[in-house]
């Protein structure tokens, strides 16, 4: 497995699919997986499971339904929770199994037949043998409510569902479920994300208690109006749909462009992705938030594919699966893989990667691991993503964004960049004391700079940007550091000069202080004056 922070090298694209030699024989076609914590799982058109960790992918556990498919049909999905350790097996006659971590026997959830499952939520409270709350969400529009319990070794401690209640009807295929908290933990707020082919909602509110008849998921949709944000019901409506979720941040916390978790929902229209925020004065307008900072990637942007003659096809494919990476979209179309990068929409990577005769089974994120999976009934290929935030100074540049671009500056180079125009745009707001103290850590021009403070009559902002620079300079810069030096000496004396002027005249300054605050600036001065 290729490590997806590979050495800092510019010359390695950001986005590199490399095929992964098997180590083992399929006896049958791949038709379902599912990546977590680095546990992969693989569903069989045998109704065999293969789960193996990758990082000893040789140790391979098998694992058979406890049905036959004429009973239970075959499996279609596979959904595994954050730590690898419980996962639902959907199949195509609706059933719905559970299987441990800690164990190889399959258990039916009674409660759940005739619910093919498309989304799954799982709890963000942290790993026990049970599932805790989580949320599961069916074909029929339906959202239920559940908790199955396990025991360490796999088997279930009394019920196989201790709770499962239908708590939400959506009216349409359910493609995208999320849950997190908002706030503090301790504010006990909740956020739920609901994504159906034709609308993404979202409720922001307290939940129910662990136990509570109603859930702790349906006491939030019972209290609480969500934010909705539909698109229109036109050509390509009812077509693939489905959300992700930006993966954790290699540093263990969530990450994205503007330091927050992303998701991204793929519609009709084309792939809407935005920021999920967790803090705000008013934790109530988040949905409204996450929507006003949410924007459409139209599918007509995708470069057109072409026929096998190499004019452009007439009809484009529809996006087949999506998923996202820290910093860009992945989407799927037939056999060609396209990467755009959600901060600006610039496509970064744009190749057919698969042969038009391959059963294609679609995109797959390891969200604990960082790592990306595309696979086909027969291959598995790890899209390898090697630096992808090296340009993200650039974007959050021209964005203004200059406290995250200073962030993602990695060489000196880039940093001075970021500083120069940081400086800058405080000039224009009038913040030259600030902007002074950021120009003098930067290599624009120097004679530049203090002109414009002198042209301003900023004496005050120059006299800080020059003693920056002084501090900057090494001692070994004898001439540098005497002129500045000369020249600091001439502002202090004329400062303190014009300082005593003012209280001995009770005079006012065109810039309206008065003496007494001359008074108070004096012994500061005088102090900077002798420090220096």
């Amino acid at each position: 497995m290729a490590s997806s922070s590979a050495a800092l090298d510019p010359t390695l694209p950001i986005i590199d699919v490399q095929r992964v030699s098997l180590q083992f024989p399929l006896s049958s076609p791949i038709v379902a997986t599912a990546v977590s914590s680095n546990v992969l799982l693989l569903a069989l058109a045998s109704n065999r499971l293969l789960r193996f960790d990758l990082e000893n992918p040789s140790d391979i556990d098998d694992i058979d339904l406890p049905l036959p498919a004429t009973k239970i049909g075959t499996i279609r999905k596979l959904f595994l929770d954050p730590t690898g350790s419980h996962c639902l097996i959907s199949t195509t006659l609706g059933e719905v199994f559970y299987l441990h971590s800690n164990g190889r026997v399959v258990k039916s959830l009674g409660r759940l037949r005739g619910v093919v499952l498309e989304a799954v939520a799982w709890n963000v409270e942290g790993p026990t043998q049970g599932t805790r709350e989580i949320m599961v969400g069916g074909r029929d529009g339906g959202v239920w409510e559940v908790v199955v319990e396990s025991g360490g070794g796999g088997g279930f401690m009394g019920k196989e569902e201790r709770f499962a209640k239908r708590v939400w009807e959506a009216g349409e295929a359910v493609t995208g479920l999320w849950a997190d908290f908002v706030g503090s933990r301790q504010q006990g707020t909740r956020r739920i994300v609901v994504a159906s082919q034709g609308a993404l909602r979202v409720w922001i509110g307290k939940g129910g208690r662990s136990g509570d008849t109603a859930g702790v998921f349906g006491r939030l949709f019972e209290g609480e109006t969500p934010s909705v944000y539909e698109v229109e019901r036109g050509d390509g409506y009812g077509g693939v749909s489905s959300m992700a979720v930006s993966p954790d941040a290699e540093g263990g916390a969530s990450g994205s462009g503007a330091g927050e978790r992303a998701y991204a929902w793929l519609c009709a229209q084309g792939v809407y992705s935005g920021p999920l925020p967790t803090q705000s004065t008013d934790l109530s307008a988040l949905g409204r938030q996450m929507f006003h900072d949410s924007h459409m990637f139209p599918k007509s942007q995708l470069p057109a594919m072409q026929s096998s003659s190499g004019r452009n096809r007439t009809t484009q494919p529809p996006i087949s699966s999506m998923i996202l990476t820290q910093f860009h979209i992945l989407v799927l179309q037939e056999g060609r893989l396209t990467a755009i990068n959600r901060l600006d929409d610039t496509i970064v990577y744009n190749q057919e990667v698969l042969e038009a005769a391959q059963t294609i089974l679609g995109l797959f994120a390891d969200q604990q691991k960082n790592t990306y999976w595309l696979l086909t009934s027969t291959e598995i290929y790890e899209i390898v993503v090697t630096d992808e935030d090296r340009d993200v100074w650039k974007i959050m540049l021209k964005k203004g964004n200059y406290e995250a671009a200073q962030r993602y500056a990695r060489s000196t180079e880039e940093k001075d960049a970021v500083a120069a125009a940081t400086g800058d745009h405080l000039i224009g707001q009038g913040k030259f004391a600030e902007a002074a103290t950021v120009l003098g850590k930067s290599s624009k021009p120097f004679e530049d700079v203090a002109l414009g403070f002198i042209d301003k009559g900023e004496h005050d902002a120059l006299r800080k940007y020059l003693l920056t620079k002084l501090v900057g300079y090494p001692k070994s810069f004898i001439m540098q550091r005497t002129l500045l030096v000369s020249w600091l000496t001439e502002l202090y004396m004329a400062k303190l000069n014009q300082l005593d002027d003012t209280i001995s005249t009770k005079a006012e300054l065109a810039a309206g202080s008065t003496a007494s605050e001359m008074q108070k600036q004096l012994p500061a001065v005088r102090k900077e004056y002798q420090d220096f």
